[in-house]
């Protein structure tokens, strides 16, 4: 009987173990909210670490987020989502964002984090970052002509199999945007997106929160002290514009070499494979 109610204990503790395991906040609110300055708060208040879209780049996981977009099996999708989040305690951004119906359930005691700005900030920031590489998918996107990052960027994203897997990985996460072409639309799906959060979150759940409120709401959320610390304060546009920039003169270079490599063919085969005619005497 003693070793039975062991086994019992042991079996309860397990269940409660595996139950408070994985994620704690649930960010659900699109990049350029603010989701960098709040990653930096909620690691600072013990909620680290956090996923957010760096992530990403930094451990080159664009790969395993296509794959979580493109399944359509909901027990699969969500095997491969917990995979994926395994070592962190909150996400943020995309492309984690995308899916925080699933998450919701897969994690019931986590808290949902919306951030929020005005939309027309909103808009105005995301642009000529987040938004650059679905604006540039079509060569006869007027915007492909917008600036001189659009042309290269055109062909990293949609000619080079890292471009077309990261712009695959977002129009899997975000299929509404794929149609959108001004700001105006970008503003309307961002609305909408924030909306359908907010109506879809039991409100014991749920923050909707800007960063410009500071450490009280986020805090007082969690359950935490207040830091006597500033809040942080991360503006990493500069940073995404400089990257972009990167990726445009690679595209700008794979251009050149596509455009010049039948010349380049034709010349080695000319001077080395090609016999020269013996002159006449």
């Amino acid at each position: 009987m003693f070793r039975l109610l062991s086994v019992a204990l042991l079996l309860v503790a397990v269940v409660v173990e595996a139950a408070d395991d994985g994620l704690l906040v649930i960010g659900a609110a699109f990049g350029r909210t603010g989701t960098a300055s709040t990653k930096a708060a909620l690691e600072q208040l013990g909620f680290g670490p956090t996923h957010h879209m760096e992530e990403v780049f930094v451990k080159n996981q664009a790969a395993a987020w296509d794959d979580i977009g493109h399944t359509g099996n909901k027990e699969e999708r969500q095997r491969l989502l917990r995979t994926a989040l395994k070592d962190y305690r909150s996400s943020l951004d995309a492309p984690s964002c995308g899916f925080y119906t699933d998450l919701m359930e897969m994690y019931p005691n986590a808290k949902i984090l919306l951030t929020t700005r005005p939309a027309k900030e909103w808009v105005d920031s995301a642009w000529d970052t987040i938004l650059m590489s679905m604006k540039v998918q079509s060569l006869f996107s007027p915007h492909v002509y917008d600036d001189w990052m659009g042309l290269g960027l055109h062909i990293f994203f949609a000619w080079t199999p890292p471009g077309r897997l990261f712009s695959s990985m977002l129009g899997s996460a975000f299929p509404s945007v794929k149609n959108a072409t001004r700001k105006e639309d970008y503003m309307r799906i961002f609305e909408d997106w924030q909306a359908e959060v907010e109506a879809s979150v039991p409100a014991d759940r749920f923050l909707k929160f800007s960063v410009t409120e500071g450490w009280g709401p986020l805090a007082q959320f969690l359950d935490v002290d207040v830091p006597d610390t500033p809040f942080p304060r991360i503006n990493d546009k500069s940073e995404f514009r400089a990257r972009l920039s990167a990726l445009a003169v690679v595209g700008y270079f794979l251009g050149l070499v596509c455009v010049a490599s039948p010349l380049i063919v034709y010349f080695v085969v000319k001077k080395f494979f090609c016999k020269k005619k013996s002159k006449k005497i």
